[in-house]
């Protein structure tokens, strides 16, 4: 999961001290981004990149849509045959 943020917009956020990485330059800052960008885009199937000024909820929502796809159906494949019910997974 790659959230991405202007620089400027994710430092505002801290709420503290920086530390030693967060210390540096703009122009570090954006290298960086930069970078996470581009690894993103080469290979996208392993990357889930999200606009983190979005609310939190809504990228609450797509992390778990992409995870979701990713793990094994958490509910055993007999269930429905036991319970004469589909599974339902839901969303907290």
């Amino acid at each position: 999961m790659l959230l991405d943020v202007a620089p400027e917009d994710g430092l505002a956020r801290l709420g503290r001290p920086t530390d030693r990485i967060e210390s540096e330059s703009a122009e570090f800052h954006e290298r960086v981004r930069r970078s996470f960008l581009s690894l993103a885009k080469a290979d996208p199937d392993r990357y889930l990149v999200l606009d983190a000024r979005q609310p939190q909820e809504q990228i609450g929502r797509e992390i778990r849509r992409r995870v979701r796809a990713l793990l094994p159906d958490p509910v055993p494949s007999g269930s429905e045959a036991v319970t004469g019910m589909i599974p339902v997974i839901k969303d907290e």
